[in-house]
């Protein structure tokens, strides 16, 4: 089961949860206490096409700096590299930045340079 703090990636213990114990130290390598851990992201599931007519590719759930919405640009690492692309679509259709829900992203690869 997924915790229900987890469909909003880590955040340090108690930010603004009234909780002694956040889902980011749950969710976070306990020795890594950098900066970038401490950013505020959305967790989301990826299903990835290489063109509008490709078929998609379930590629894992990933970490986006800013809620997703429909048309909006998106990058994210994928097979050790940065991917971008435009989100077709999002399901739940009704998913919002405060759900705790992990929606899926359908999205279609930017070609870079293009």
């Amino acid at each position: 089961m997924v915790p229900s703090c987890a469909a909003r990636a880590p955040f340090p213990a108690g930010h603004g949860t009234g909780l002694g114990q956040g889902c980011y130290d749950r969710l976070r390598d306990s020795a890594d206490d950098s900066e970038d851990t401490r950013l505020m992201g959305y967790r989301v599931r990826i299903f990835l096409r290489d063109s509008p007519q490709g078929e998609g590719m379930y590629i894992g759930e990933r970490i986006v700096p800013f809620p997703p919405r429909p048309l909006d640009e998106v990058s994210f690492e994928h097979r050790g590299r940065n991917q971008r692309g435009v989100i077709e679509q999002i399901a739940p259709s009704d998913w919002h930045p405060s759900a705790e829900s992990i929606p899926a992203l359908h999205v279609v690869a930017v070609v870079p340079g293009g």
